[in-house]
């Protein structure tokens, strides 16, 4: 006798179906995932090799013509691996839920639509998590820690993965900075320093930009530098009312008054603020492992993965379950070039 959730023992609940289903569920993009900050690279493998190198350049000295070249050193570099972390979530249809909308007297493709339509209401709830999840890990990567869901455990810090001392916190206390001293004092602190320390990353299309909390922001734009470097521009009505979620360039970094929409995991704090560059060369990856199936195992790694597995147990038909997994290392090689500041002395 046939049973309604027999439905997704067919054919048309292969895994490789499925994953395609939960790769056209429409969604409003993430505001760093929209961003492309990371580079995306699919991989074959459950890990990422990274290579730590010594990026310095040193002059070639000239030499006469026909005596011989100067031998060149190699540079200092040594191999690490960094495991791809796994967000999976599980939801379960039962029979008591399917019961009518897979009734086997009704026709087999009202049941397939049907099922399909279950399915990917479950696939977009788990997908809005996911996708939080990743926009966390993003977060992370941009401050050179990734930080579990307990907001504790840690999944990934690239300061100690590279052997590279985290930079102190910098003390901005921009509202008793004088008039004039505010552009030189964020060149020398933040722009210059991040630049050196990205070496041969930075090049003609790296700019810094900065996450900033509320308070940090207020005492940002209302300083006269910054006002007087407005007054005659079209965003100056726009700065003096200071609206809210909006950014503005000055000193060379782009400064964002940073919306976390009100969860707590993307908050940087109000007197606080966020400095990574941008454009640099070889700097930030989305790493995209394979999944856990034979199937998937060596092949490169998708943006999501799903699978249907209905009741496996003999003679019970109670439930089947709905997968969405992924496999994303958001990684960020370059830590040193990442700083943070506060408001205040």
């Amino acid at each position: 006798m046939e049973l309604a959730l027999d439905i997704f023992a067919t054919d048309d609940f292969k895994a490789t179906t499925v994953t395609d289903m939960v790769g056209d569920i429409d969604y409003v993009p993430t505001e760093l995932e929209d961003r492309g900050y990371f580079i995306t690279r699919p991989v074959r493998t459950e890990t990422i090799t990274f290579i730590r190198r010594d990026y310095t350049l040193e002059l070639v000295p000239t030499t006469e013509r026909g005596t011989p070249e100067p031998l060149t050193t190699r540079q200092k570099r040594d191999a690490l691996q960094i495991e791809t972390p796994r967000i999976a979530l599980r939801d379960r249809i039962t029979a008591r839920e399917a019961a009518n909308l897979l009734n086997p007297a009704l026709p087999y493709q009202v049941r397939l639509d049907n099922a399909n339509a279950l399915v990917a209401e479950r696939q977009a709830n788990m997908v809005d998590r996911i996708r939080l999840t990743r926009e966390n890990h993003r977060f992370g990567a941009l401050q050179g820690k990734i930080l579990d869901a307990d907001g504790v455990s840690v999944v990934a810090n690239f300061f100690e993965e590279f052997g590279i001392v985290e930079p102190a916190e910098i003390a901005l206390d921009i509202a008793n900075t004088p008039d004039g001293a505010l552009r030189p004092k964020l060149e020398n602190l933040i722009v210059r320093p991040m630049k050196s320390a990205l070496k041969g990353r930075w090049n003609a299309m790296t700019g810094v930009h900065a996450f900033v909390g509320d308070a940090f922001w207020a005492d940002l734009w209302k300083h006269p530098e910054v006002v007087n470097a407005f007054r005659n521009t079209p965003r100056a009505t726009e700065l003096m009312e200071a609206r809210s979620w909006t950014r503005l360039e000055f000193a060379g970094i782009v400064f964002e008054h940073w919306d976390d929409g009100d969860w707590t995991e993307l908050s940087i704090g109000t007197d606080k603020a966020r400095f990574f560059p941008v454009g640099a060369y070889d700097t930030l990856y989305e790493f995209l492992a394979p999944g856990e199936d034979w199937e998937e195992i060596g092949a490169p790694g998708r943006d999501l993965y799903s699978v249907v597995s209905p009741d496996n147990r003999i003679n019970m038909h109670e439930w089947t379950d709905v997968y969405v997994r992924t496999y994303p290392l958001y990684a960020n090689k370059a830590p040193q070039s990442l700083l943070k500041a506060r408001r205040g002395a």
